[in-house]
């Protein structure tokens, strides 16, 4: 994202040479900036979660520090190392939206949706 371009690692090939001879390296996980983000680098998947406040706008095609309210959000990480396998679940919270069953449809929890301009 071009807002967050001038934090880049200044030497970023050397931390990937690290990466990639260390040999193990299963999974990066770091945070926060402001954006859910995954991907992977080096062909090492990586996560990062928003964090508690403010999310940048997801702009990919230009500059610019614009910032969406949005909940707060934390990630729970499960870890298999028997399987090598990481699974990251992201869960927003402290707005409440409304719950539905999701096998009938139905309404199960009331809840109040943040009001929109």
């Amino acid at each position: 994202m071009p807002q967050l371009d001038p934090l880049a690692l200044e030497q970023p090939e050397r931390l990937l040479g690290l990466l990639r001879d260390h040999g193990n390296v299963r999974h990066i996980f770091f945070g926060h900036v402001h954006r859910d983000i995954a991907g992977t680098v080096a062909g090492i998947p990586f996560s990062a979660q928003r964090g508690l406040h403010a999310r940048f706008e997801l702009a990919l095609d230009r500059s610019g520090e614009t910032v969406e309210q949005a909940p707060p959000s934390y990630a729970v990480i499960l870890i298999d190392s028997a399987n090598q396998r990481v699974v990251v679940h992201g869960c927003d919270f402290l707005e409440r939206w409304p719950i539905y069953s999701a096998e009938t449809g139905a309404l199960v929890v009331p809840g109040t949706a943040p009001e929109i301009d």
